[in-house]
């Protein structure tokens, strides 16, 4: 039986741990339990299953956003935003998800380029 959901699963710091994958919302929620009971505490966020890579010129979006800094972010948001791209470029966009999850606050989820949010699986609130 084929799994077809895929979850990054998180301490409550927001480290990514692991990717798992499993059938449906309540295995994963089975597994956090079995842990919370081993006195781990995590948590859990679904991904795409997608295998898709951005193509380059969604790549340069992000390195243009890096490079000009027009929003005079610090250099620890900086920093965020270089792991990002890193993560862009080697591995498919849903993996992109794991370090916005771990780096990323609500303003600077706002920064990322609408076209890239989407094709890491993210969705726009109009």
């Amino acid at each position: 039986m084929k799994k077809n959901k895929l979850y990054a699963i998180a301490d409550l710091d927001g480290a990514f741990i692991k990717k798992i994958r499993v059938n449906s919302h309540s295995e994963v929620q089975k597994y956090i339990d079995k842990m919370h009971l081993k006195g781990i505490s995590l948590s859990a966020w679904e991904l795409s299953t997608s295998k898709r890579r951005l193509s380059k010129k969604l790549l340069s979006e992000l390195e243009s956003l890096i490079s000009n800094n027009s929003h005079k972010l610090n250099k620890t948001d900086l920093l965020a935003f270089k792991k990002l791209l890193d993560k862009l470029k080697k591995y498919p966009a849903a993996d992109g998800m794991i370090v916005v999850n771990q780096y990323f606050d609500t303003f600077l989820r706002e920064l990322i380029p609408s076209k890239i949010w989407v094709a890491m699986g993210g969705t726009i609130n109009k």
